[in-house]
């Protein structure tokens, strides 16, 4: 067995996703999506929610607010939830 299969992590900030693809970045103890070249955010596709702190899908979200007609996530210029009631 290699030592490159016993690879876990790296110790910088920025894991690049083979040759010219995105990276994964750390930004104060976030994790980012970027482009190649670091210039902007990459898209990050993820699948439906499991749990309750998995990341949600803006097809899930939007099914879920549709769903319920009581229901509205208003957030402020920062994206801080104001309310989700109407």
């Amino acid at each position: 067995m290699s030592w490159f299969s016993k690879l876990r992590g790296t110790i910088e900030s920025v894991f690049q996703l083979g040759l010219g693809g995105p990276q994964l970045k750390n930004n104060s103890a976030v994790i980012e999506c970027r482009n190649s070249d670091d210039s902007g955010f990459a898209i990050m596709r993820t699948n439906n929610p499991v749990n309750s702190h998995d990341a949600v899908t803006q097809l899930y979200m939007s099914n879920a607010v549709a769903a319920d007609e009581n229901f509205a996530l208003i957030l402020d210029d920062n994206f801080s939830l104001v309310t989700t009631d109407l």
